[in-house]
Order: C-alpha cells, then structure tokens, then sequence
C-alpha cells in the first residue's frame, strides 16, 4: 500500500490506484496460494533434493507468483488488443488454467500427503485399490479448502475485470509491460 501514496500524488490518481490495488490483490493472492502450497510439498515429499534448504519455499512461491502474474499481463494486455467478440477469451483461458493447477494441487497435497510422493503414473497404479482411502477427514478438509481458494479467486477475478472496464487502456498497459 505504499505506493498508493505516491500514486496517489498524480492528477488522474484514481485510476493508477485501481488498477495498482487490483495487480497486488491478485500477485498477493497468488503468492499466498502458491507459498502454501510448496510449503506442504516441501514439508511432505521425500524425494526432494533441496529438503535441508528452507528457503527454497520462498523463492518457488515467487517463481510461480512471476509466471503467473507474466500470463494475466499477456492475457490483459490480449483483452485490450483483441476485438469485443474475443476480448475475454485470453482471460478466461488464463483463468481455467490456474483454476485447472488449483485442483491439481488439491489431489497431489491429499497424495502427499497420505504417500510422500508427487502426483505420477506410478501413484495411480498403487492407489488401483484405494479407494475406501479417497475419502477421508483430510480429502473434505482439502475439497473445502480448494473451494474456498476457488471462490476467493473468481471473487478477484471478477473484480479485476470490473476495473479493467472501469479504467482506460493506457493505465493497463504500464502494468501489463511492467
């Protein structure tokens, strides 16, 4: 929030804050997300290399944040180049994409956590027979964590592009080539 100050100093203010709150909104939630998430798969998975680096969690987090973040400006900067037939196109792919990773993650945090071991061919061939396991307190515990990282997504997501029809393009472009 800190540079809302600053921004805040410019004549057309309104509209640099909008969009500014509405990137860190989602860069922090994305953050948040994925920092939680490889913080389970570094605490769970025993195959991993750089367990005895704690930091790593860090740095994955943000690697994530980054490219996350490089295909919402690609898919923005997309909405304002595209004709109004396919302007949200390129946002809603974007959007199916992380929701696809999102319940991805869901099932390989149950698989790590009942086995150590990523989601793979080979877990699917052991887990044949398992499916009075599937369904346990941790697997609701997980579907209704996911639902809610869900709904606070498409809550964002809504509101992102509700600014994006509220600000004009020039202020959008900063952002997306930032």
């Amino acid at each position: 929030w800190q540079s809302e100050r600053f921004i805040r100093r410019h004549p057309e203010s309104l509209h640099w804050v909008n969009v500014n709150r509405m990137f860190f909104l989602l860069g922090l939630f994305i953050f948040i997300i994925t920092g939680v998430l490889q913080y389970w798969s570094y605490y769970y998975y025993i195959l991993d290399p750089s367990a005895l680096i704690f930091n790593i969690v860090f740095f994955r987090a943000l690697s994530l944040t980054i490219f996350w973040l490089l295909l919402l400006s690609l898919a923005s900067l997309a909405y304002w180049l595209l004709p109004k037939i396919w302007r949200y196109l390129p946002i809603v792919l974007w959007a199916l994409l992380f929701i696809f990773y999102l319940i991805f993650w869901a099932i390989n945090a149950g698989i790590l956590y009942f086995s150590n071991l990523y989601f793979s061919p080979v877990i699917l061939e052991h887990a044949e027979g398992g499916g009075g396991v599937m369904f346990n307190q941790v697997s609701y515990l997980l579907a209704v964590a996911l639902l809610a990282v869900l709904a606070g997504f498409l809550y964002l997501l809504k509101k992102f592009l509700q600014t994006q029809k509220l600000s004009p393009k020039r202020y959008w472009y900063y952002y997306n080539f930032l």
